[in-house]
């Protein structure tokens, strides 16, 4: 059987800048909202803060194949 990565999706009551996601892009993950969707993605606005909690983040192995990501 083929290993062609790993994608972690959902919710992970962290927005895309804060440490526990650049804890997931340092081991090699690739955000995939920021790269198709753009650096002002946005799913969520609070005290006219925008950002995003819902994530798709995919392994090295895995971001080659992948073709979109949207929230």
């Amino acid at each position: 059987m083929a290993n062609y990565g790993a994608l972690i999706i959902g919710d992970l009551n962290s927005y895309d800048k804060e440490d526990p996601v650049d804890a997931i892009l340092a081991s090699g993950y690739t955000d995939l909202i920021s790269r198709f969707q753009g650096e002002y993605a946005y799913s969520y606005v609070f005290d006219r803060q925008v950002g995003y909690l819902d994530h798709a983040l995919s392994s090295a192995t895995l971001t080659p194949r992948v073709t979109g990501a949207t929230i």
